[in-house]
């Protein structure tokens, strides 16, 4: 994983879970906390990229913006999952999380009017 991800991931990946499943996973639940959870107890963020990204994703869905007349795909959160999605695609078999991880990208597209990356 590299720095600049592990920077915004942050070291605190319990606040990153608990205000994901506590707003957007209520009504469109499809992440699994437990696994979720397990996977990040393991210590497999350095050598799940797939995993780090889908938390870089989940921190991206429920970010306030500060600046709302900003364009959302100026955001360097969407700008960082973006090019490391680019990354991860390349070096690794499509899994789970990378699956999730398109549909929170999508998600966020979609809910900003980014619509030709969507």
């Amino acid at each position: 994983m590299p720095a600049y991800v592990s920077q915004l991931i942050g070291t605190d990946t319990n606040v990153i879970c608990e205000r994901y499943f506590g707003s957007i996973d209520k009504s469109f639940p499809f992440i699994s906390n437990k696994i979720l959870k397990q996977g990040i107890l393991a210590g497999n963020l350095s050598e799940t990229p797939g995993l780090a990204l889908l938390l870089l994703c989940m921190k991206l869905a429920t970010e306030n913006s500060p600046l709302k007349e900003a364009p959302a795909n100026t955001s360097m959160l969407y700008r960082t999952a973006r090019n490391y999605l680019n990354i991860v695609e390349e070096i690794t078999p499509v899994s789970i999380h990378v699956f999730q991880l398109l549909v929170l990208i999508a998600l966020y597209e979609i809910g900003h009017s980014i619509f030709s990356a969507a």
